[in-house]
């Protein structure tokens, strides 16, 4: 006997759309305070939450042991990292996040290697490092990337706990590191970009999906 089997239809059906509205409302308040964390004040006062929602959060958003959202008054002397960034010649664009994890997130992008360089040899990323990380190992920064590679996309993120855990820094951290990465041909996009509109990244799709309630409008 020969069984049929039918596919779910993969098309995003009315009932779910206010599920999505209100998953997208809940990581947009996760990520509120990434820019304090990081030095930056906030742009308005936030309410306070219940009693009750703050002692117990829903599972989903429980954060795993030294994960905090941040200390309530940052370290003495923490520079306002996303406002030197933006300062920054060469510094295409600043984004700030709080992670699922915990982590306290910032993305640079950058027009090139020497933008980077600017950025690192400035005197605020050079007394936050003498301040903070004063016995951290000397190197020559970006020795392994070509003068000529382009866009550099860098992404530092750091976890707060309730006291130093690492050795080389008194700030009161779990974890702290600085990637970078490079744009890579394709993509596409619809309505905007998480990364800025000045960044060129080859082969990317602008995709038109049209805006909902254009067609009763008319």
């Amino acid at each position: 006997m020969r069984r049929t089997f039918t596919h779910p239809d993969p098309r995003p059906r009315p009932a779910n759309s206010r599920r999505l509205m209100l998953w997208i409302m809940a990581v947009a308040l996760v990520g509120a305070d990434a820019g304090h964390a990081f030095g930056q004040a906030p742009s308005s006062p936030q309410p306070a939450q219940p009693a009750q929602q703050a002692t117990a959060p829903p599972p989903a958003t429980q954060q795993p042991p030294g994960a905090g959202r941040g200390p309530a008054r940052l370290p003495e002397g923490f520079p306002d990292l996303v406002g030197g960034l933006r300062g920054t010649p060469g510094c295409l664009g600043v984004d700030a996040a709080r992670t699922l994890s915990g982590k306290q997130v910032i993305f640079a992008w950058f027009r090139d290697k020497a933008a980077v360089l600017k950025w690192y040899y400035s005197d605020m990323h050079k007394q936050a490092q003498s301040r903070f990380f004063p016995d951290r190992p000397r190197h020559k920064p970006l020795e392994r990337i070509p003068d000529d590679s382009g866009p550099i996309l860098a992404i530092a993120s750091i976890t707060w706990a309730d006291s130093a855990t690492l050795k080389r820094t008194s700030l009161p951290i779990s974890q702290i590191a600085i990637e970078l990465y490079p744009p890579r041909p394709g993509g596409l996009f619809a309505g905007g970009r998480f990364a800025p509109d000045s960044l060129k990244v080859e082969g990317m799709s602008n995709v038109t999906l049209g805006v909902q309630g254009a067609e009763q409008g008319k």
